[in-house]
């Protein structure tokens, strides 16, 4: 088994719940994206259908997350949001 895919989610999402109704398994930030996130397509939610497939999409969406101030050229910004990721800091960019 992946490793990787199955050690958790970073701070900014729940952990994976399955939903029996539809036989997936979703996460949800923890706290809501900026009006400037959401302008971009920031995603609220990740889906899988298993748990490590569901854990795999939140890391795919923390990196782009943590790229996107490299939009405006503010590779400090995606430096502190790496850092949030990694358990450091509190994210604000």
């Amino acid at each position: 088994m992946d490793r990787n895919a199955t050690s958790g989610v970073s701070r900014r999402w729940s952990e994976p719940e399955y939903v029996e109704e539809g036989g997936y398994w979703t996460a949800s930030l923890t706290q809501p994206p900026t009006p400037g996130e959401l302008a971009v397509g920031v995603e609220l939610r990740a889906f899988g259908p298993d748990r490590a497939a569901c854990i795999r999409e939140t890391r795919r969406l923390d990196a782009l997350w943590a790229r996107l101030p490299m939009k405006t050229g503010d590779a400090k910004a995606v430096e502190r949001r790496r850092a949030y990721l990694r358990g450091e800091g509190d994210g604000r960019c």
